[in-house]
């Protein structure tokens, strides 16, 4: 896991904004600068990175860690042969301030879910430019029809990463992500 300064990471407001469907601009601007201040604080962002060889036969990927069938993903990666897999985490710290907020104040927590969230997609645009290759878009197990189940393979290829998986498919710490990104020739 290679370890990447918290305060390097920005808040990109309007997505918060969208993350937490508040019309109260002030309130929201408010509530997410002390989150991000206690985020950032706690917070021991890391990422891990391998590249593979990429391969469509119709609704089929087959990657460095298993086939899959995954029209969305066959369709994103179609024009690749080669994509990184990545997987970046806040930490189990941002998850220890998350409880903790929890049992304070709903509100609070929510704000601060909703600001380490914003952060967490921060992280994936910071990691995805440290890429020794340029990348195109982004697609994550859970999305499109990209089953979760996905992650455990694509963990088990990146070896060390700090993130560990609930029976459910769910990653720890929660604010988590893993990513598929084709490169760029």
């Amino acid at each position: 896991m290679i370890h990447i300064d918290a305060e390097i990471l920005t808040l990109d407001r309007s997505e918060l904004v969208a993350r937490m469907m508040c019309t109260d601009i002030d309130t929201v601007l408010s509530l997410s600068d002390k989150a991000e201040q206690e985020i950032k604080s706690v917070a021991v962002c890391g990422y891990s990175f391998a590249k593979t060889a990429v391969k469509t036969d119709g609704d089929t990927v087959t990657l460095g860690f298993g086939s899959f069938k995954s029209r969305g993903l066959a369709g994103f990666l179609k024009e690749y042969s080669k994509a990184y897999v990545v997987a970046v985490t806040l930490g189990h710290g941002v998850d220890r301030l998350l409880r903790q907020k929890a049992v304070v104040s709903t509100v609070e927590q929510f704000a601060t879910d909703a600001v380490a969230s914003t952060l967490a997609e921060s992280l994936c645009d910071r990691v995805q430019g440290l890429l020794p290759e340029k990348t195109g878009r982004r697609f994550s197990p859970g999305y499109s029809d990209l089953p979760l189940t996905v992650q455990e393979p694509l963990l088990r290829f990146l070896g060390n990463t700090d993130i560990t998986l609930t029976e459910t498919g769910l990653m720890i710490p929660s604010k988590s992500v893993t990513f598929i990104a084709g490169v760029k020739e």
